[in-house]
């Protein structure tokens, strides 16, 4: 078992601090998904890692000025977000961050082919729309 609690300790370090995981970024036998959900919640407890929901973590940034961890980034949460609803991010925010117009977006839409019901994200207001065109550059 502490080989076993090792590796996955070895694979949670080696995922960029920042970056969002779910279990499907780790390999392990699928019988032990208990134990991984076990470790990761004693990891979460003990402030190696954060918890975002129901199975997603992340591994905090160490603050350079020694202020503590920083929390996850807005990007990083849009990526988790759209690879979890299997989408885009489309409308005002999007068109902000091109440049093409002046509105502050307060709802991010995202395009998926089966929308969901609008909901909130951490601090984030998510509305979904459906998605005609499915073949996109990431």
């Amino acid at each position: 078992m502490a080989s076993f609690r090792k590796e996955i300790l070895g694979q949670i370090e080696r995922i960029d601090t920042g970056r969002i995981f779910t279990f499907r970024d780790l390999s392990f036998e699928t019988e032990k998904t208990a134990n991984v959900a076990v470790l990761l919640s004693e990891q979460s407890r003990k402030g190696v890692l954060v918890r975002v929901e129901k199975g997603a973590y992340y591994r905090p940034k160490k603050s350079v000025l020694g202020l503590g961890k920083l929390p996850v980034y807005q990007d990083e949460q849009f990526r988790y977000l759209t690879e979890k609803l299997n989408g885009y991010i489309t409308g005002a925010y999007i068109y902000n961050k091109m440049g093409l117009t002046e509105q502050v977006a307060t709802t991010i839409t995202i395009a998926t082919p089966n929308p969901v019901r609008r909901f909130r994200f951490k601090n984030l207001d998510i509305e979904c729309v459906k998605a005609y065109c499915m073949d996109y550059p990431d």
